[in-house]
C-alpha cells in the first residue's frame, strides 16, 4: 500500500490515531473554547468525492443521503442488523474502509493530499455549543459546515453564537455571500469534479487561512 493509501486509511478509521480536537487541547484550552470540533470531516468530504468523482452512490427523490449500490446492476447494497436489512449508507467508516483504494481519480487528487496535509491542522478546528458537534454529525449533511449552520433550523443559533467571535477570523461557512452557504445537499451530490476540486481548494484556502491567524497562539 503506498503512503499516500496509507494516510486516506488512517484518517478513514475512527479507531486510528488521535481526534483532532485532542491533538491541540492545549491551544482550545488557551482559547477558553469549552466544545470543539472539526470544521470540514474527512468522511464527509471524501464520501462526496467518492460520489461527484467517481459516480458512486445514488440517492432517492425523498433522502438527503447517499446509498451505496452494485455497479453492475444499481441495486442498493444492504446490511443486516438484527435481522433486519438496511440499505447501506456511502457516509460509512466500514464502507468506505473497504472500498477506498478503489477510488482511484479521487485518491490522485492534488487537492485531496492537500487536504490530508491540513486536516489535522488547528485551522480545521470550531469552538462550538454543547451538543453541536453530535448533531452536525447526524444531520444527514456529510458533516458539511455550510450546509448545517445555514440551515433555517440552526442558523439563528450558529450566528448568534458567532458574532462575537470573529476578530478578524474566516467565518466563510457563515458567509452569506458564499455561494456554498445558499446550497442544500442535492446542490452538492450534483456537483461534477471540477465543482468539487474547486470546492476542495475552498475547503484547503479556508483551513489554511485560520492555521495562520491561530499560528501565534
Amino acid at each position: 500500500m503506498t503512503q499516500l493509501l496509507k494516510q486516506i486509511k488512517y484518517r478513514l478509521d475512527p479507531k486510528k490515531g488521535q481526534p483532532v480536537e485532542v491533538i491541540h487541547q492545549d491551544k482550545v484550552v488557551r482559547l477558553s473554547w469549552c466544545y470543539s470540533d472539526v470544521l470540514y470531516s474527512f468522511l464527509g468530504i471524501y464520501t462526496l468525492g467518492v460520489h461527484c468523482v467517481c459516480h458512486v452512490g445514488k440517492k432517492e427523490s425523498s433522502d438527503s443521503q447517499l446509498f451505496a449500490t452494485k455497479e453492475e446492476n444499481d441495486d442498493y447494497i444492504y446490511y443486516v442488523t438484527n435481522g433486519k436489512r438496511y440499505r447501506q449508507r456511502l457516509y460509512s467508516h466500514n464502507y468506505m474502509l473497504s472500498n477506498f483504494r478503489n477510488y482511484h481519480e479521487l485518491n490522485e487528487l492534488a487537492e485531496m493530499t492537500r487536504f490530508i496535509d491540513n486536516y489535522e491542522s488547528f485551522g480545521n478546528l470550531i469552538n462550538v455549543w454543547p451538543g453541536c458537534n453530535a448533531h452536525k454529525g447526524q444531520f444527514n449533511c456529510l458533516d458539511i459546515p455550510e450546509v448545517y449552520f445555514n440551515n433555517k433550523k440552526i442558523k439563528p443559533v450558529s450566528h448568534l453564537f458567532y458574532k462575537e467571535m470573529t476578530d478578524g477570523l474566516d467565518l466563510s461557512f457563515l458567509d452569506e455571500d458564499n455561494k456554498y452557504c445558499s446550497m442544500v445537499m442535492d446542490d452538492f451530490f450534483n456537483m461534477t469534479k471540477e465543482e468539487y476540486i474547486e470546492f476542495l481548494t475552498y475547503i484547503n484556502t479556508q483551513i489554511e487561512s485560520r492555521t495562520e491567524h491561530y499560528s501565534s497562539i
